[in-house]
């Protein structure tokens, strides 16, 4: 019997590894970045095909194809597999391997015995020809909840911040992939192909699968998609995807270096695919995971030394041996290469870091930094780095040329650093890092039964901002935090079991209370007691009754925080509730969010939840030739017309499999939504509108665009300059998805594809150079344009920073401004000097701060007169306390603003009392100014003050007057007290008694004619502050009717009262529909009676509004929307009487 036989599909980015080497001399790759051909990007990543080459290429993948269908029966009869000759190494031996599922090596050639294939398939080549003796790896895949399913991922999903936080990521060697991410690939078995590329696995439990395959020159190329092995055979067969080796050799004037560090880091990010450059497919992930483009090694006898199987990327390689300095290259890898890095003579820094006092400090840890560390979507350059010894002392070696920073951290002090370093090879540089005392916080961590909780997270945050610090308990339950700067501090505990705590705290630097190792006595010890975490538990289950796996529970909904679990294969979940939030939310991929609203004290069994089954839409992305796209993202946004709310609608989004085809839904129902598919290096589909009304949507077409290609040369003083920076920026300053950038390669040459049509500002920059801009350059759509920049040779501003006694001021940061709009930065070094170079020719603009001084500013200064000289002028600070002229008790929360008495519309500095009352207004220069200071429930005083005074160190002391006062006691009808009324006094005549108290009032501060203030859970509201006079108070509240009541304030008589009883009034509820009769979400629906006061209210996510507190009458109802008017609005008309409770939808 003959074997059916089914012609494998093949992606367009497979046609484009497999006939690579047949188009390579048509296609020069180039620039920097990923070179996504080896792993998916389409041919768009530097030059756009013409369509002669994509009939060529159509030809050659003809004959492929062609060339299959004769070998089809070779290729597809399996039968027993040969053994191979070829001796094959274990590449991957880093990833963990299951003990428990682990199976011997295959005997391939004794099927007789073995038990059924369950999966299998055909190995190919970057050649295109069978991968005889390929080594095929089995991982078992347990991909954390929220990765599954999807198709892809956002990079800032998958790093592990912790890692990067260390020491700023400067030392890392190894992709920082989360923790659970880096483990959820678990080597099961292996095999060897035979010599017709086919492999086998047997015996295998259900669950993932991924396999992957990797022979000599390749890389370990997983398949397009995961395995979920049930009960039927699978076939997967693979393309492998060539690989590169990169050889590096270090030298020094005497010849090879050996035992050298060297790291070589691959840069996942590519700027010239904008947005895109964020997101990743799964297949992506996985090769880069198999695949690691981070990776350190140390050089032989000969000084050198390889990696293997490195992506297509733009790497950085460093090499590093003290004390010779470090030495780094850039390279774009595509190919296999071989480079050498010189290391030249480093420089060196001898220093000691000791206390304010003068007290050596054993064990700081001391790193160098580069001043502009954390550029876009790149590590620092691993720099030295040091722990002080006993005597404070410490060596930084094998310093590059160039200014530098040094931070220092150690236990029981603020964190230092000191800029502006430029250390010379030629002689040591000596530095002294003074650390100024931590304040103090401790205390002791407990349950509610009195016993000490180890292990609990503490980490104290500075409010507003600032720095912050964090520990975990000990045995005891004690901790210390010592490391941050006196204020005020919010207090944030988290365990595993027990629910999170939060405290405000305020703290100085007094250590001396600290008795060593005794917390019995402490004197400002904190206690804190947790609660033990309620549990919530439940089944999510669909409309069936079938259990829902790998569902997120969620409680809170803020991106990056909250609780949240996921179902078991069973569909159940338990869920700690460590937070204070309320709204309860579970998502699973195919069915609609569901949310209710919990009480996170109880906990309990929700029992069984169905989650309703979404809407889908089904598709396929096409490239702009036509051909299917693998990997690309399509994106489903809720269109909320007329939303006034700012929190976003709902978005889905999903990738598209190797033949292009895509399944996607939507997690809310009767909305409409906006569709679009992107991938990197070219624009963005059509956006396509979506409105399902209950109905999934089949057969949909989403065609990527070409955008417009702009390449050129950049040259210097008439020659090519390789490795600069071309940008194109559109839309004005800030990150834009349009934005673009690129490098030059060795010859100068560079390309950039996927621009939008419109205006673009385009600027090239190198290194001894000065920028060259091209501004408002218009590309059109699909335009094909050549762009040439010419740079010419740098201007170098140095200079001086001094204070006003003529003393150099070091670590003083500049900004220059040339004449292209770029800005440059430096800092000054010891000596208050400075030189700042890579500024185009022309006047340049110069800003200068530093602690202690003012901004100094100069404008339309010439480099090419010479060095400059900034005189910095001290910064003076106005201090003091805010209190009640009555009780003397600290006012917080008061906003103190000093504005120059000298000039008009100042808006000043200013600042906010702590609770003890007290204020530091900076940035203050020797000038009179005008104080302020207001706050609820009182007058605002307002004085004149010189700055500086008599006696700097003085503080002043600010008394507020209350003023009158009118106590407000909200009830309804029953008798129930009203929280959350809002009460508004307006000022209708002053000073009923004729005296003289407004008009004092009125030297001590501005007059207070208009105080709001809200009823509390007693139903009592004050409007304090207020002066004597009668006030019209408004009471109003949502779901009751509005009133007015008039008060008489007079402060010697004391406060006025008023009891206020609201009546509930009528209600209208109901859904706001267009024209089309799609549902409307967001926007404002408003009921207007003649005589009477306009209600409105707000249209929800669900696309409901709700109207409350209406008197009797006849209302027209009707909707608006800033964003989105409609003409004519939906609207209607009803009567209301009594407390009605009426259903209204609008339409036009």
């Amino acid at each position: 019997m003959a074997a059916s036989w089914t012609l494998p599909h093949i992606e367009s980015s497979r046609v484009i590894a497999l006939v690579a080497e047949a188009s390579r001399q048509v296609h020069r790759w180039s620039g920097s970045g990923p070179i996504w051909a080896v792993a998916k990007r389409l041919t768009t990543k530097e030059i756009r095909m013409s369509r002669n080459t994509l009939i060529a290429l159509g030809l050659v993948v003809g004959l492929t194809l062609l060339l299959g269908w004769f070998l089809r029966d070779q290729w597809l009869d399996f039968g027993p597999l040969e053994h191979s000759s070829v001796a094959v190494e274990p590449v991957v031996d880093s990833l963990p391997l299951d003990p428990a599922l682990a199976q011997p090596d295959l005997d391939l050639a004794g099927t007789a015995e073995a038990g059924p294939v369950q999966i299998s398939g055909i190995i190919s080549s970057f050649e295109s020809s069978a991968a005889a003796a390929a080594q095929v790896l089995l991982y078992r895949v347990q991909f954390p909840a929220q990765f599954n399913d999807r198709g892809g991922v956002a990079l800032w999903e998958v790093v592990d911040w912790e890692q990067l936080r260390d020491g700023g990521g400067a030392q890392i060697t190894a992709l920082p992939l989360r923790k659970d991410l880096s483990q959820s690939l678990i080597l099961h078995s292996e095999t060897v192909a035979d010599g017709r590329g086919r492999y086998q696995f047997r015996d295998l439990n259900r669950g993932s699968y991924l396999v992957a395959a990797v022979t000599e020159g390749s890389l370990v190329t997983p398949a397009h998609e995961l395995i979920e092995l049930e009960d039927s055979p699978i076939r997967r067969d693979l393309w492998l995807l060539r690989g590169s080796q990169l050889t590096v050799q270090t030298i020094d004037s005497q010849g090879v270096v050996a035992d050298a560090k060297v790291i070589v880091r691959g840069n996942l990010v590519d700027p010239a695919a904008g947005g895109e450059a964020w997101y990743f497919s799964s297949e992506e992930l996985l090769l880069y995971m198999l695949n690691p483009p981070m990776q350190g090694g140390r050089t032989d006898a000969d000084g050198r030394v390889q990696f293997h199987r490195l992506p297509g990327l733009d790497y950085q390689v460093y090499a590093i041996k003290d004390p010779l300095a470090q030495a780094s290259q850039r390279l774009t890898l595509s190919t296999s290469r071989e480079i050498t890095l010189l290391l030249d003579t480093g420089a060196r820094i001898d220093g000691v870091v000791v206390s304010t006092s003068g007290v050596e400090i054993e064990g700081a840890i001391v790193r160098l930094r580069d001043p502009d560390q954390g550029r876009w979507a790149q590590l620092p350059r691993p720099l030295s780095h040091a722990v002080s010894d006993a005597s404070g002392r410490f060596q930084l070696l094998g310093i590059p040329l160039g200014t530098f920073e040094i931070s220092c951290q150690a236990k029981g002090f603020v964190d230092g650093r000191l800029r502006g370093i430029e250390p010379d090879p030629e002689s040591p540089l000596p530095i002294v890092v003074e650390l100024e005392p931590g304040a103090l916080i401790r205390g002791i961590v407990r349950d509610e039964s009195g016993d000490p909780l180890e292990g609990i997270e503490v980490e104290a945050t500075q409010r507003p901002r600032g720095s912050s610090g964090k520990t975990l308990s000990g045995e005891r339950g004690e901790f210390v935090i010592d490391t941050v700067k006196p204020g005020e501090y919010r207090l944030t505990f988290k365990g595993t079991e027990w629910k999170q705590h939060r405290l405000t705290i305020e703290t100085g630097p007094d250590q001396s209370a600290w008795p060593a190792g005794d917390f019995s006595n402490f004197k400002d010890r904190i206690d804190v007691v947790l609660q033990k975490a309620p549990i919530l538990t439940g089944r999510v289950i669909d409309p069936r009754g079938n259990p829902i796996s790998r569902a997120r529970v969620q409680l809170g909904q803020n991106w990056g925080s909250g609780d949240f679990a996921s179902t078991d294969d069973s569909g159940k979940f338990s869920l700690l509730l460590h937070l204070d939030e309320t709204g309860l939310e579970i998502l699973a991929r195919g069915f609609l969010q569901w949310t209710q609203q919990i009480d996170p004290a109880v906990g309990g069994d929700l029992g069984d939840v169905v989650l309703a089954e979404a809407e889908v839409v089904e598709g396929i992305v096409y490239s702009p030739d036509g051909k299917p796209v693998s990997g690309a993202r399509i994106t489903a946004n809720q269109v909320r017309q007329g939303s006034r709310n700012r929190r976003r609608g709902g978005s889905s989004t999903a990738w598209s499999k190797s033949d292009g085809s895509f399944r996607i839904s939507f997690p809310r129902p009767d909305s409409q939504w906006h569709l679009t598919a992107s991938f990197p290096l070219l624009l963005a589909s059509e956006e396509l509108t979506i409105n399902p009304q209950g109905q999934n949507t089949t057969g949909v077409k989403l065609m990527l665009r070409w955008g417009a290609v702009v390449s050129g040369i950049v040259t210097g003083e008439g020659m090519p300059v390789p490795d600069a920076t071309i940008s194109f920026q559109t839309g004005g300053r800030g990150w834009n998805q349009n934005n673009r950038s690129t490098r030059t390669d060795e010859t100068g040459h560079f390309q950039i594809s996927g621009l939008v049509e419109g205006k673009f500002s385009i600027r090239a920059s190198a290194q001894g150079f000065g920028d060259a801009l091209l501004s408002d350059q218009l590309i059109r759509a699909d335009e094909q344009l050549r762009i040439d920049l010419k740079l010419l040779r740098e201007t170098t501003l140095s200079g001086i920073v001094i204070d006003q006694r003529g003393a150099p001021v070091n670590g003083a940061q500049l900004s220059v401004s040339d004449s292209t709009g770029a800005r440059r930065g430096g800092l000054t070094g010891l000596d208050g000097y400075f030189s700042i170079d890579q500024l185009a020719p022309g006047l340049v603009d110069v800003r200068c701060d530093s602690s202690g001084y003012l901004r100094t500013q100069l404008r339309e200064i010439d480099p090419v007169h010479g060095p400059i000289e900034i005189v910095l002028k001290q910064e003076f600070s106005l201090r003091g306390v805010v209190v009640d002229l009555e009780t003397g008790e600290a006012i917080r929360g008061a906003r103190v603003t000093v504005r120059s008495a000298q000039g008009r519309n100042s808006r000043g500095r200013w600042d906010r009392s702590n609770r003890e009352g007290e204020f530091e207004v900076d940035g203050l220069s020797a000038n009179p100014y005008q104080v302020s200071a207001a706050a609820d429930g009182f007058v605002t005083a307002t004085f004149p003050v010189q700055i500086p005074a008599a006696n700097s160190d003085d503080s002043i002391l600010i008394q507020l007057d209350p003023g009158g006062r009118v106590i407000v006691d909200v009830v309804d009808q029953a008798g129930s007290v009203v929280e959350g009324a809002n009460l508004h006094a307006t000022l209708l005549e002053e000073n009923p008694a004729g005296d003289s108290s407004a008009a004092s009032n009125s030297r001590r501060g501005s007059n207070r004619s208009a105080v709001n203030a809200t009823t509390d859970e007693t139903g009592r509201g004050i409007l304090a502050g207020l002066d004597d006079g009668f006030y019209r108070v408004s009471i109003d509240h949502s779901m009751y009717i509005p009133t007015q009541s008039v008060a008489v304030v007079k402060k010697s008589d004391g406060s006025a009262r008023l009891r206020v009883v609201l009546e509930r009034g009528a209600s209208i509820r109901g859904q706001v529909r267009d024209s089309s009769g799609t549902l409307l979400q967001g926007g404002r629906v408003s009921a207007r009676s003649p005589g009477l006061p306009r209600r409105a209210g707000e249209i929800d996510e669900s696309g409901n509004y709700s109207i409350s507190g209406l008197s009797a009458g006849t209302y027209d109802v009707f909707y608006s929307s800033r964003r989105t008017p409609l003409d004519p609005p939906p609207r209607g008309q009803v009567e209301l009487s009594g407390s009605d409770q009426r259903v209204l939808d609008l339409r036009p």
